[in-house]
């Protein structure tokens, strides 16, 4: 949490220190946008607890912006949008162990792989030394799972909208679906995503611009499933977006 609030405000102190534009107002009405998503590893931030978890994600937005009443023009300080996020390529790394057993006396093996919570270790060990005795060896690698879904709930503030650079922070609701179990055995098919995120849309032109965001991402079953342990992600998420400025 520490690091999301210290982009937030340095987005917030770069955006400030940009000059001013005269003209136009630089919010749109209707905003289409394409981005890319992607996020090295996961870790206990806050409700999550599976560990080494890698996410990359490709999608598109459409966002509508809120008119201000008549009796309040909050649109001179900001510009508040509704956001609906389509996530059609979404895909998570797994830790994954695999498990060999050994007995003495019985001929062949027996192997078992899962993902497992946290870093995987590999090891070798030896049990009950002698007639009854049996070995377990463990090897470590890692596995892609795809993911689709959406994010039908979603809100947006953008400060400044008569600049071209304008610090922005937004909250999403939605959920993803694999054809297995995320992130773990015995978890389930179907998991719901919370993000919250800070940024700056960067205006290059007339109706196009670019944007670049730290974004909190947490997924989990909500225990539909037998176990729930949840990923927290911290994501880097980079959009491009156009559409006709307000006039």
């Amino acid at each position: 949490m520490k690091f999301f609030w210290t982009v937030f405000c340095l987005v917030v102190c770069f955006a400030v220190c940009a000059h001013a534009q005269n003209e136009p107002y630089y919010s749109r009405l209707n905003t289409f946008s394409t981005y890319v998503e992607y996020s090295n590893t996961s870790s206990h931030v806050r409700w999550g607890v599976s560990r080494k978890r890698k996410l990359v994600s490709v999608g598109g937005s459409y966002a509508r912006r809120f008119n201000a009443p008549h009796w309040f023009d909050w649109t001179r300080q900001a510009s508040v949008f509704y956001e609906i996020e389509v996530a059609p390529l979404n895909f998570i790394e797994d830790q994954v162990a695999t498990d060999t057993a050994s007995y003495t006396g019985f001929p062949g093996t027996y192997t078992y792989q899962y993902p497992v919570y946290n870093v995987c270790q590999p090891f070798n060990a030896t049990y009950n030394p002698g007639p009854s005795a049996y070995t377990v060896s463990r090897s470590c690698g890692t596995r892609w799972t795809y993911l689709g879904g959406l994010s039908p709930v979603g809100f947006r503030i953008n400060a400044r909208p008569r600049y071209r650079v304008q610090p922005f922070i937004d909250s999403h609701l939605g959920f993803l679906v694999s054809p297995r179990d995320v992130p773990v055995n015995l978890s389930s098919r179907m998991n719901f995503t919370f993000e919250f995120g800070a940024g700056v849309e960067m205006y290059r032109r007339a109706g196009q611009s670019v944007a670049v965001e730290y974004r909190l991402h947490h997924l989990s079953n909500a225990y539909m499933g037998y176990d729930n342990p949840g990923v927290d992600n911290q994501i880097i998420k980079l959009t491009y977006s156009f559409g006709r400025l307000r006039r």
